[in-house]
């Protein structure tokens, strides 16, 4: 899985190098209202809006699984002492059963 992981980084990698080397021209960057622009090249626009586009998904897959967080680590600590609960139970049992029988 590591393999594949680091392959798809190196294919990626490879992608945005070449399509950076291919796009070198550049484009004014302007919004409306503003009367600003600014020179960029393409591939520098397009670059980032991937670059903010995976943060972004990133950051909504993370808040996304908060809660799944949250209840593995309730039942994490729910079992843990569902364990320590069943250690003390067999000890008692042990020392009840090695107790000579009352007649």
């Amino acid at each position: 899985m590591r393999f594949l992981s680091l392959l798809a980084m190196v294919l990626v990698g490879a992608f945005a190098i070449l399509f950076a080397a291919s796009n070198r021209e550049t484009v004014d960057l302007t919004l409306w209202p503003l009367p600003f622009s600014l020179p960029a090249p393409v591939y520098a626009v397009a670059l980032s809006a991937v670059a903010v586009g995976v943060v972004w998904g990133g950051l909504i897959g993370w808040f996304a699984a908060i809660r799944a967080r949250r209840r593995a680590r309730l039942e994490t600590r729910r079992a843990d002492s569902l364990e320590a609960d069943m250690v003390l139970l067999r000890q008692r049992i042990d020392g009840l059963e090695q107790r000579p029988p009352s007649v």
